[in-house]
């Protein structure tokens, strides 16, 4: 889990220099770690959904009182995003709802952004082929991108 971690952590920056290149090499060597037994998901589907959920989340617990910075940019990242990436922001989504104490206007907004976006498995849990793997995990490092332009321009 922690080298899928740490490669996805540099496939991140990758992707924050415009080096989509250098962050698919990245992503391609995440993958290609080994299932974990363990934690009965594949260590690059599980540091992408990480990535998102802490970004989310260091957004959410930095806001003061009131501010919702962080909720504008998840609505403003899901308007825009597709695949694995938007389905794994709803699921980060509805986690805030049940382990945060938000006021009812985010709670409200939440429950209305995610009633527009489809259920689906989250991504740890999905059988992927490699190909298909890479893909998801780029959408959701997409994602991660997406959503830490909406906090800058948002803020």
């Amino acid at each position: 889990m922690a080298a899928a971690g740490n490669l996805l952590d540099k496939a991140d920056r990758a992707l924050h220099d415009e080096d989509l290149e250098r962050a698919n090499h990245f992503i391609v060597r995440a993958v290609a770690l080994q299932y974990d037994e363990h934690e009965q998901t594949a260590p690059a589907a599980e540091a992408a959904s990480m990535l998102l959920f802490n970004a989310v989340t260091d957004a959410l617990e930095r806001s003061g009182q009131g501010e919702t910075d962080w909720l504008n940019a998840t609505v403003a990242t899901l308007a825009s995003a597709e695949g694995w990436g938007r389905s794994e922001m709803r699921h980060v989504l509805v986690a805030v709802c049940q382990d945060y104490l938000l006021d009812s206007l985010e709670s409200r907004t939440i429950g209305d952004v995610v009633r527009n976006v489809p259920e689906l498995a989250e991504l740890r849990d999905a059988a992927l082929g490699p190909e298909e793997l890479a893909q998801a995990v780029r959408s959701v490092l997409e994602v991660v991108h997406d959503y830490r332009a909406a906090l800058v321009s948002d803020g």
